[in-house]
């Protein structure tokens, strides 16, 4: 069985776990930072399609932003659903991920 947030905050973290904790933070920093540059790139475009991206690009920065906050509050990398470990291979394709594959799984049949 794999670890949960539960265990986990009894438990402290190894040097590799806080090692990948801090690349990832300086990870999710780095794309805020390119998203916010986007951003004001955009600035001034008025065409609707530019605005969509906008938008779309406000909202990546700001589910970048709660990821630092989970990293801060060290519930980065646990599943919202079950609050398993999300595996650190998942972490770094997709930095954003707030589920297992489980919970993936599920809510791709719903």
């Amino acid at each position: 069985m794999g670890e949960n947030l539960a265990t986990v905050k009894k438990t402290k973290k190894t040097g590799a776990e806080e090692k990948f904790l801090q690349e990832q933070e300086k990870r999710v920093k780095e794309l805020i930072a390119k998203k916010e540059d986007y951003l004001k790139l955009l600035e001034g475009e008025n065409d609707h399609e530019n605005r969509q991206i906008a938008e779309k690009t406000k909202t990546e920065i700001a589910e970048l932003s709660k990821a630092l906050v989970r990293i801060e509050h060290k519930t980065y990398g646990f599943c919202k659903g079950f609050g398993n470990k999300i595996p650190s291979e998942r972490l770094k394709a997709f930095p954003l991920a707030t589920n297992c594959t489980e919970c993936n799984k599920c809510a791709s049949k719903n």
